[in-house]
C-alpha cells in the first residue's frame, strides 16, 4: 500500500493514499510563503518497504502541464531524504512510476 503525503508544516495533507500501484497523486496548490511568493525549495522524504521503486516529485505552474522536480529510485528499498531547489512552482504532486507493490509513503515539506 503506497501513501504519498504533502507536509505544509503540521499536520500533513495526504495527496495519495492506499495504493500499491503506479500513477500520479492529486495536485496540491502550494501556498505562497509570506512576503516571498512561491517557494523554491522543497524537501521530500520517501519511506518504502519496496525493493524496487521509482517516485517522481512533479511541479506545475498551471496545474495542467507537469514537469519533474526530483526523483527517487531504489533497487534495495529503504528511506531517503531528497531536496529539490530553485523550483518555484504553484502546484506539486507525487507520481509513482514503478513499484513492486510494497508499502510506500512520500512526504513533502515546503
Amino acid at each position: 500500500m503506497a501513501q504519498l503525503a504533502l507536509h505544509i508544516g503540521p499536520p500533513a495533507t495526504t495527496i495519495m493514499a492506499g495504493t500499491t500501484g503506479t500513477g500520479a497523486g492529486a495536485s496540491y496548490a502550494v501556498p505562497p510563503f509570506p512576503g516571498e511568493g512561491r517557494r523554491g525549495t522543497i524537501v521530500w522524504e520517501v519511506i518504502t518497504a519496496c525493493t524496487a521503486l521509482t517516485a517522481v516529485l512533479q511541479g506545475s505552474l498551471d496545474n495542467s502541464r507537469w514537469f519533474p522536480l526530483d526523483s527517487y529510485i531504489t533497487a534495495a528499498g529503504g528511506n531517503a531524504l531528497q531536496v529539490a531547489v530553485n523550483n518555484p512552482v504553484n502546484f506539486v504532486r507525487a507520481n509513482v512510476t514503478a513499484t513492486d507493490g510494497g508499502a510506500t509513503s512520500v512526504a513533502v515539506q515546503l
